[in-house]
């Protein structure tokens, strides 16, 4: 650490210590200015080391560059706030020649943080710390800071841009726009004369802090190893978000070994006071809870290295060390077991006499009651994680070779499951570790098959395909199906057996490149983003396209080789982003499983990363569950340009019957009718509970609904101009209604589809549950998505305010504003008032 003192000469006419927090001409210009008035200074170089905690200055400048990277300026930004705040110092901040979209950032996120601080653009070069430049800016930042004006914005001019004539220096307002630097030094001088009485007046100071002390000692150490372990633990997660999980353990143990010791504080002093204890019973807990967090931060940063010699053994030749697995398993045991009790926990402490004490020691209360939602989600895919672990050695043999089949579903051609499938993979392992992979085009499969195998008759009649091949087997929206029919036909077109299926959309891609960062295509001479993965991906996949060309298995082989190329070399580095953009793409059914082995095929299901819809939830209560299933039939990419938005309208009568209004508004947005958009032809099928009773179906075009259980050339000729055909069928234990809907260029379309389920509320209980499970159909992308329910009068809702997806509440009616990013499932508890 490069740091400099200047001490005064009267040493009981000190002037207030200021931090220079930074580097550079005019950081060393300012310490120069600072220390001519004779003020203590102290300057730190954030690329050396963090700010002490324990400094108390009264002035703070923080210097960030353009040369500083984003995630480097939020760190020093974050470290200045949190020492400004703790010290309770005037805050500075000086951004030397940014760009306006870093700026914007750290502003952003200044106000989130709520600490008001001048901030100082500086545009152009200094010229020298001892030069006229260097010195005027500093005077100007000393203005800043010394004055009584309030948080202006100020602009400094440097050489480069004084040249260019087309900025002006921004005045920082009165008084300081009428002072000297020196008048303001001056001024503070003032109020510092030496008296005849400071000697007396000092030591009378010193002897009742020393009174004050001996009597709050206990409580003044408890406050420092707080804000030690807080500290610690806030850099532990730091460390741990940018892969550094060496250093996330040691700082994450530094914070629990300080939290348990105030814990043991707490009880030991609790005892102590006899009756009295309970007054320490708060902190304790709230010790516990941090002792807690630490722990769990620390674990995670254990089982880096684990999992990173797993990942090598997936993604490589490298076979991962024999125990690795249960080392896994158990600290992910552990973590889950500390999630449980922090989700629990930190609830209790965000009201109350708890939360009064952590808003006194400047903790976010508010963001806090934030993590409690985010935990139950990060429990959810620890509980997750763990389920696969316990059938890894039967998806990856330690002794036994297994094959897995890939499928790459194009959602810009959205299909059933996710989209076209104009690719697939072979995978195989070997002894616990990648053995090969290889990548082929579809049409090279499907142009194997010998014969005639009859396809469904939507593909029959609607796509104008009379023979049924493994480009179309997905036409099952429940994947484990579709699976079974993609590993017939792999079977029957080019004798490969496998023993399961992973469907990957084409987003879960997107979402891994956005996780890495840009690739070098080594053998394409080209660079590939998550920016334009669809665009090169499209281009290679169409342009110049005939049968036999390989221009789109190698592209996405490619790909694929420079994905696991960075992660195997960047494992450590890349985990924690790569990590949760797999874990996001699983939940969000960009990536689905299924298992030959039933075993391994329940843990998907259990996980819910099976793509099923065959769902307990499904068959429970009153069987409440929709699905909107989506075949892009037009031979081109329009759910690319596609916007829709979702509502579902529920109205419980007074009988405890339930209808649902679905209404579904299409936007095409497509620039002309030429590939790779055009006219959005949609076989749209709503799978509804069986037994539900259709009332109502209109496409928006003024026709009227024609609905058979016979899809055959006699009886769409039945269809008059005035009409549209609906083809009633069965689905994986759903009732289907499926029709053919077309979006022009450039047009929006409205459908709305009306049924009455089932089954009824019972009226005469005391309590009635209302659920409503809205199935995600893969593919597609996060659409607005209300449902809302109008209700009796004698019903009263009993809301719980504290879930993330509570509702509006308005006479008789409940609006609960989601999206279709997910799953989505609500859970309306209705009390009969009259009983």
């Amino acid at each position: 650490m490069v740091c400099m003192k200047v001490e005064t000469e009267k040493e009981e006419g000190k002037l207030p210590q200021a931090i220079v927090y930074g580097s550079g001409d005019l950081a060393f210009a300012l310490a120069r200015t600072l220390k001519k008035q004779e003020l203590r200074v102290a300057i730190f170089e954030p690329e050396v080391q963090a700010l002490p905690v324990l400094e108390k200055p009264q002035y703070l400048f923080s210097f960030i560059n353009s040369l500083t990277p984003l995630a480097n300026s939020r760190v020093i930004l974050d470290e200045s706030r949190f020492l400004a705040r703790k010290a309770g110092a005037k805050l500075i901040l000086v951004l030397e020649n940014v760009s306006k979209e870093v700026e914007e950032k750290l502003l952003q996120d200044k106000k989130d943080a709520g600490w008001p601080a001048t901030v100082v653009e500086v545009h152009g070069k200094m010229d020298g710390p001892a030069g006229k430049l260097s010195e005027e800016a500093a005077s100007k930042l000393a203005r800043a800071a010394f004055g009584t004006a309030k948080n202006e914005k100020l602009v400094i001019i440097g050489k480069d841009e004084k040249d260019k004539g087309d900025k002006k220096d921004t005045k920082i307002g009165p008084p300081l726009g009428r002072k000297s630097v020196q008048d303001v030094f001056d001024q503070l001088k003032k109020h510092r004369k030496r008296s005849a009485w400071h000697f007396t007046k000092i030591l009378g100071k010193l002897i009742f802090l020393l009174g004050i002390l001996i009597i709050f000692l206990p409580f003044l150490v408890q406050l420092l190893v707080f804000g030690r372990a807080g500290f610690s633990l806030w850099q532990a997660t730091r460390s741990l978000r940018t892969g550094n999980f060496v250093r996330a353990q040691t700082q994450s143990l530094q914070a629990k070994e300080d939290l348990g010791f105030l814990k043991s504080l707490m009880a030991d002093l609790g005892s102590w006071l006899g009756p009295l204890g309970i007054i320490t019973q708060t902190p304790h807990d709230l010790f516990a809870i941090g002792e807690t967090g630490a722990d769990t931060v620390y674990r995670l940063g254990k089982i880096s290295q684990p999992v990173e010699a797993l990942t090598q053994g997936l993604l490589s030749d490298k076979r991962p060390p024999v125990g690795t697995v249960e080392q896994i398993s158990t600290n992910l045991g552990q973590i889950n077991t500390n999630l449980g009790l922090l989700e629990a926990s930190l609830p209790q402490i965000i009201s109350g006499q708890a939360a009064g004490i952590l808003e006194f020691l400047g903790a976010p209360v508010k963001k806090i009651s934030g993590y409690t939602q985010k935990l139950a989600i990060f429990r959810q895919g620890v509980t997750q994680a763990e389920s696969f672990l316990k059938v890894w050695e039967e998806i990856i043999p330690p002794a036994e070779t297994k094959t897995y089949l890939l499928v790459f579903q194009n959602s810009t051609e959205l299909r059933p499951t996710g989209g076209f499938i104009g690719s697939y993979g072979l995978v195989k392992f070997s002894s616990g570790k990648l053995l090969d992979y290889k990548i082929y085009d579809i049409y090279t499969a499907d142009n194997q098959l010998r014969g005639q195998i009859n396809p469904p008759d939507e593909i029959l009649h609607f796509l104008g395909q009379p023979n049924w091949y493994m480009r179309d087997s997905n036409w099952a929206a429940d994947f484990p199906l579709t699976a079974k029919r993609l590993i017939w036909f792999l079977e029957k077109e080019t004798g490969q057996k496998v023993d399961g299926v992973v469907g990957i959309n084409l987003g879960a891609v997107q979402k891994i490149l956005q996780a890495t960062g840009p690739l070098e295509l080594t053998d394409l001479s080209q660079t590939v983003s998550a920016h334009d993965f669809f665009e090169k991906a499209e281009y290679n996949a169409e342009i110049n396209f005939f049968a036999g060309s390989t221009g789109k298995k190698d592209f996405l082989g490619a790909t694929a080789n420079a994905i696991l190329e960075n992660l195997t070399s960047n494992s450590a580095k890349n985990l924690p982003m790569v990590s949760n953009a797999f874990l996001n793409s699983l939940n969000e059914k960009e990536i689905l499983f299924f298992f030959s082995d039933p075993s391994v095929q329940k843990a998907a299901v259990g996980a819910g990363w099976a793509g099923t819809i065959e769902l307990p939830v499904c068959q429970e209560n009153q069987k409440n569950c929709l699905m909107l299933v989506e075949a892009n039939l037009g031979a081109n990419k329009a759910n690319y340009f596609l916007k829709r938005s979702l509502r579902v309208d529920a109205v419980v009568g007074k009988g405890g019957e339930i209808e649902n209004t679905v209404t579904v508004l299409y936007q095409n947005d497509s620039p002309s009718d030429t590939w790779p958009g055009g006219v959005y032809k949609n076989y749209f099928r709503f799978l509804i509970p069986y037994g539900s009773t259709v009332s109502g179906f209109d496409l928006g075009n003024g026709k009227k609904p024609v609905t058979s259980s016979l899809l055959t050339a006699a009886e769409l000729e039945k269809v008059r101009s005035d009409e549209f055909f609906v083809f009633q069928s069965m689905e994986s234990g759903f009732s289907s209604f499926g029709s053919l809907v077309e979006v022009p260029v450039g047009e929006t379309r409205t459908i709305v589809f009306k049924y009455r389920l089932p089954t009824k509320l019972n009226f005469s209980d005391p309590v009635n549950n209302l659920t409503f499970c809205f199935l995600k159909q893969p593919g597609t992308n996060p659409d607005y998505l209300d449902y809302t329910v109008e209700y009796p009068s004698f019903l009263e809702p009993q809301v719980d305010l504290s879930l993330d997806n509570k509702p509006l509440v308005f006479a008789q009616k409940l609006v609960y504003n989601s999206d279709n990013q997910i799953d989505r499932r609500f859970l309306v508890k209705f009390k009969n008032k009259i009983l």
